[in-house]
Formats: structure tokens, sequence, C-alpha cells
């Protein structure tokens, strides 16, 4: 189909001139169509074949804000491109284009970038013929339903609308000429030889559709895309019309393909490739690196040039576009094959948008080549001090760690109260971590033994940060060890039969063995004992020793004050004073003894420390031996201040007396060494 389109110069009416916006060591805009010049327009080549079936080049963002940025001030009532909406229909696939889904109130930037996608048609190409078939994007109607009532909006991209006879209507509306035109284009692509306009020949095209006396110029088309231009609109801008860029030529001036140069160049960039293109092949993410790779040329140049690598919008590398890539020669004949990138980006962790710029060379400007969006790993490192295990003489710790920016294993250093006493890599098998943390493998974990100090210590365990970061501190425990070589304490003595019952416990600060323990009183050895007894607390305190350190044992100290020490070979571990018991009994006349109806009731207790066994106690009135009776009544006050002599050590009797007063006293009756004792006299008065 040869769709001659109308000749009216809508640059002359609309002039227009928006620029993109791209981050500040790059242009910040396009130049104004004033700035172009026409000796610049190749009419073999209006368009690059990559930039016009770039069906990818805009995002529908991207489209929108576009959009937003050439429209002009839309009031109420009215309508711009920016604020169209209109409901579309499906569309079937077909070797041209994919088909397009249907949805209500679509907008004028959802229907190209859905139409570039399908057709594989540029949406900047498809904005651009918008503009220069109707000057739609910075057109405003107050019509109802644009999309078909409104002349611009219903012929938006003059397909099927001929200059020489009346439009087809059944092509009318937004979606249907957008959708169509793209089709049209593969058709042409497609097809090639079916139509008149045709690469690589000297094709004769008319400056003017109307007049033949105009002439005419034989152009050698060099790509599809700008053969594709000619059949849609079958002129070629004269000399008058280049020399005139923002306004009317002559008589004989067509404006179409002119217009849209003149558009692409404003708003996009050099249309014909002259500035630099490529692509990002791909961002493959690793521990606290992001691989970027990629090409960029400049079709200025077969030499390879420059890119610059932005994140989140700041300039972070600059490198060269030099590997070798035979596939871009191969898509682009000539050029070369030095022009691609393969880059290993260091980025913190977190999501992050990386762009590339190509770096112009000659003709055009810097470029954006292309954007993708990353989630990387990378920061300080992370870890688990998970357990501390006391061991004679040292401490055992263990657990995890791995810095996000590298797979190399992590340094770890162990410090005591902050000093560094030894390091090592973390390599030890944790296939636990490998799970939580794919891409990192097993060997994450550590077991290091380090030196126990004596006295009350802090154990702490810290990674070495690489790249990104700080170091970490896993973990710190509070140790408390045996300051000396051998410790113990006497907890408790207590008088009992036989000499005096001592507890406590002992450890060595190099075995988990129990100590054999001297026990001295005043300077003598006189017994040995084990400390291998039960004592939790002991083990508590002194982690990874256990508890089986505590003694208790029964030595004969004699009467009186004396000294009693443990002693551990030459080190005395402590010492404390007991008193002895005198081998005699002791006791008490009890306060109760009285005097009762012809006799005298006595109490009181008595017990000889030489044996547990109830014992004899006399009673005497007024120094006269009365009787002897056995002190075996139950007191649980003698048992409770005599521990391990039991309570059968009361006396309860009762002996004659004669009506008046007397004097009662009470012994105790000796056992083994001493002798007997006066417990107590009283004097009381018989009824």
């Amino acid at each position: 189909m040869n769709a001659l389109k109308k000749v009216v110069a809508t640059i002359a009416v609309l002039g227009l001139a928006v620029g993109v916006l791209v981050p500040a060591v790059l242009p910040t805009a396009a130049a104004p169509a004033a700035a172009l010049s026409g000796s610049s327009f190749q009419a073999g080549q209006i368009i690059s074949d990559a930039k016009f079936f770039d069906s990818d080049g805009m995002t529908y963002s991207a489209a929108e804000s576009f959009l937003a940025r050439v429209a002009p001030a839309c009031g109420s009532g009215e309508t711009c491109i920016d604020t169209f909406r209109v409901d579309t229909v499906g569309r079937a696939a077909d070797k041209y284009c994919a088909g397009y889904a249907g949805r209500d109130g679509e907008s004028a930037a959802k229907i190209v970038i859905k139409v570039a996608e399908s057709c594989g048609i540029s949406p900047k190409v498809l904005f651009v013929m918008l503009q220069k078939e109707q000057g739609l994007l910075t057109y405003k109607t107050r019509t109802a339903n644009p999309s078909v009532n409104d002349y611009a909006y219903s012929r938006a991209m003059g397909y099927a609308c001929p200059d020489t006879a009346a439009c087809d209507a059944r092509y009318f509306g937004f979606q249907n000429q957008v959708y169509s035109a793209a089709r049209q284009m593969q058709v042409y692509t497609q097809n090639p030889d079916l139509f008149s306009y045709q690469v690589g020949t000297g094709n004769r095209i008319s400056y003017h559709p109307y007049t033949t006396s105009c002439g005419q110029q034989t152009v050698t088309i060099r790509n599809q895309a700008t053969a594709n231009l000619y059949i849609y609109t079958p002129y070629v801008p004269n000399a008058a019309a280049l020399a005139n860029l923002s306004g009317t030529g002559d008589a004989c001036s067509a404006y179409g393909n002119r217009n849209f140069w003149v558009y692409y160049n404003n708003w996009f960039g050099s249309p014909t490739g002259s500035s630099p293109e490529g692509r990002i092949n791909s961002t493959v993410v690793s521990p606290g690196v992001v691989r970027l790779t990629g090409w960029a040329l400049d079709r200025d140049t077969t030499s390879s040039i420059p890119v610059h690598v932005y994140i989140d919008g700041k300039f972070k590398y600059e490198t060269p576009a030099d590997v070798r890539r035979t596939d871009v020669n191969t898509a682009y004949p000539g050029v070369g094959e030095r022009h691609g990138f393969d880059e290993t980006l260091r980025i913190d962790s977190g999501t992050h948008e990386i762009c590339v710029y190509g770096i112009n060379r000659g003709e055009g400007k810097n470029a954006l080549i292309d954007c993708r969006t990353v989630t990387t790993k990378a920061g300080s490192p992370q870890g688990k001090l998970s357990a501390v295990v006391a061991e004679p003489g040292r401490l055992r710790m263990t657990g995890w760690a791995l810095d996000p920016d590298t797979t190399a294993a992590a340094q770890v250093r162990f410090t005591v109260d902050g000093s560094t006493v030894s390091s090592l890599a973390a390599t030890v098998s944790r296939p636990d971590v490998a799970a939580a943390y794919p891409g990192y493998g097993a060997s994450r974990g550590f077991s290091a033994s380090v030196n126990r100090l004596g006295g009350t210590h802090e154990y702490c365990a810290v990674v070495t940060n690489v790249g990104f970061g700080a170091d970490t501190t896993l973990g710190c425990r509070t140790v408390t060890s045996p300051a000396a070589a051998t410790v113990g304490r006497i907890n408790t003595t207590q008088t009992v039969p036989g000499g005096v019952s001592v507890t406590g416990w002992a450890l060595s600060s190099a075995s988990t063995k129990p100590v054999v323990l001297d026990v001295i009183v005043n300077g003598a050895r006189v017994a040995s004992v084990t400390a291998s007894g039960a004592r939790p607390d002991v083990g508590k305190v002194y982690a990874g020793y256990g508890d089986a350190h505590g003694f208790s044992t029964t030595v004969p100290v004699g009467s009186g004050t004396r000294t009693v020490c443990i002693r551990s070979g030459s080190t005395e571990l402590a010492c404390t004073s007991v008193v002895g018991g005198t081998g005699s009994p002791v006791g008490r006349l009890g306060s109760s003894t009285t005097g009762v109806t012809a006799g005298i009731a006595v109490n009181g207790w008595t017990l000889d420390y030489d044996t547990t066994n109830s014992i004899a106690a006399h009673v005497y009135v007024d120094r006269v031996f009365k009787g002897s009776v056995t002190a075996d009544r139950s007191r649980p006050d003698v048992a409770a201040a005599y521990p391990g002599y039991g309570a059968a050590h009361g006396v309860v009797t009762t002996v004659p007396a004669s009506k008046g007063a007397h004097s009662v006293c009470l012994y105790g009756i000796n056992v083994g060494s001493g002798s007997n004792v006066l417990l107590g006299c009283k004097t009381v008065t018989v009824r």
C-alpha cells in the first residue's frame, strides 16, 4: 500500500524542541530544530534499522513521562495526548504482528508500547509518526470520544489516507491507526520485492506528490527502515525544505520525511545511528559484585568506544567496549569485533539500577545504551558465636561466619578483653549455613581453641570485613577460670563424734580429674581425701571442669581451738578455725527442775563427744547421791545444736526429798576420755 501523505509543514506550526534528560556528565537535552543543519539530512538513511525496529527502546513509564513533557497544558473538558483514554479491542496475531489484547480505558502511551512490542517497531518511531502525520502529540481537542469523532485522533497515523483520495473509514480510530501503520511497516520489511522503493538501488523519488514539474531525486536507499518511510510517505525534501527546518520551503517542498527526521532528532537524538548504540546482555550477581556484559558501538568509527556505568544515577565506572564480539560484527557488517564490555562492579547490598551510556565519537551525542535493575549481596559480615565450651586450660569457641562481599573464607579473630589472641579462616563444614545462604557454600564454620586465662574475662569472636561494611562482632562470653593451678575452699566445719566434719571443694586448672587433698590440723597432716563429690555449684562457675570436685571428711582435732587446712601438694588452698570436743560430757540442768510433793522433778540433757549413744546422768540432793538415770529422752533442740549426735539425750526423772528447801545437782557420767562433769545445780523447795 502506497499511502501518500499531506505536505503541510507542521514543523513550522508547532516548532517544538524537547530534550531527553540524562545524567549531568552527558548532554542534558537534544538540540532544537533550529540547531540542526539541513546538510546533515541523509536521504539514503533517514533512520537506522536498529533504531527503527527497537521495539523495547522505551518503557511504558518512560513513554508516559515523554508524553507528559511534550503535550500542551490541557484544561477542563479538553483532551491531550497524555490524558487521552480509549477502550481497545483485540487483534489476532499474524505473520507481521503478535496480536493485541484489548482493555478498557488504555492510554496513548500504553497503546503505543503494546503495538511496538507486538509489531517490532520502535515506540519512538510511532510517536514521531503521530506527530508528523497529525501533530497529535502537541494537539488538544474538546471533542467527545476523540478516537472516532475527532479528525486528528481518528486518522492518527494517516494510515489509508492518501493525499490523492479520501480516507478509508474502516481504519479510523486511534488504536486501529497505530496498529495498522505499525503492521504495515512489517509488511514492507518482510516483502521488500513487492514495493517500488528498495534498499541498495538508485530510487527515483519525487520532491512533491502533486507537481511532476518539481522533479525527482535519485536516492540510493541504504537500509530497510528508510525504504519503509519512503513507501509510506513517497517524497523526499528538496533543498528549500532542508534550508528552513523549522518552517516552509518553496512550492516544490514536501515535509513528511523531513519532519520525521527533525522530530526524532529533537526528541530522541540522531536517528541515523551516529550516536552510540548497544545493549546490556547480562547482569550476573555474585557475592559482593555484579558482572556486567554487553556491547556498544558508534557507527561513526570502527574503533572501540568507552562506556560510562551509572549506579542509581551516579557515575561509577568508565570502561572501554573493546572485548571481541563476533556477533556484533555479524549484525553490523564493517564495524569490527572489538565492541564488547565485560566489567565486574562492586556494589553494596540492596536493589540498584545499573545504566550504561555510550560515549559518542564524531556526529551524534552520548547515548543511554541500556539499564538493568539488580539485587546485590554485599555489606558487613554475618554469623554467630554459637558456643563457648571450657576445656582444661582452654576455651573452645565455635560458630559460623561469612562476608557477603566474597565467597572466600571469612577471617575470624578471637579477643580477650578486647585484645586479639588468635585468628583463623572459617572453613569448617556447615550445611545449615549453605542452605540459608545459597551461593556461599558450606565451608563457613569455625572451631577455635584459645588460652583460658585465670580470673573473669570477656572472650569475643570478630569477623574482619571485606569490601563494603565494617568488622562484625559475632558474640561474646564472660568466663570465670581458676586463677591458680589448683584452687579450693572449706565451706563448713562441724564438731561430730570423733572430731570435726569438714566439707568443701577443690580443682586443678590443668585437668578435670579429682584433686587429692591433705587435711592439716595445727600443722600436722591427719587425713587424706579425694575431692570427687558432686558440686554443681562449682561446675557452674568453672564451666568445662564438671561437677565432681567436692569433698566431705571427718578428722580428729582434739579439744580446744584448732586450725584446720586443706593442701594440694605443697599448696595450701584454705584454712579455718574449729573448736574440738573436750572428751568430757556436756549438758545442762534444766531450768524447769522443781520441787514436787515428796520429791524433786529433775530435767535437763547431756551427751559425751566420744559417743552418739545416750549416757548416764547422776542426781545429787544436798550433796547426797539420789540415783542414776539414762539421758535418752528426745531433745530435738540438742540434735540441732549437735549435728550427728541425734536427739536421745534428754534427762527426765523424779527423786525423793523431804519437805523444805534442798540443793539439787546433775552430773554427766563420762564415756571414754575425759571425766564426769557437773552439769548444774539449783535450790528447790519440796512441798
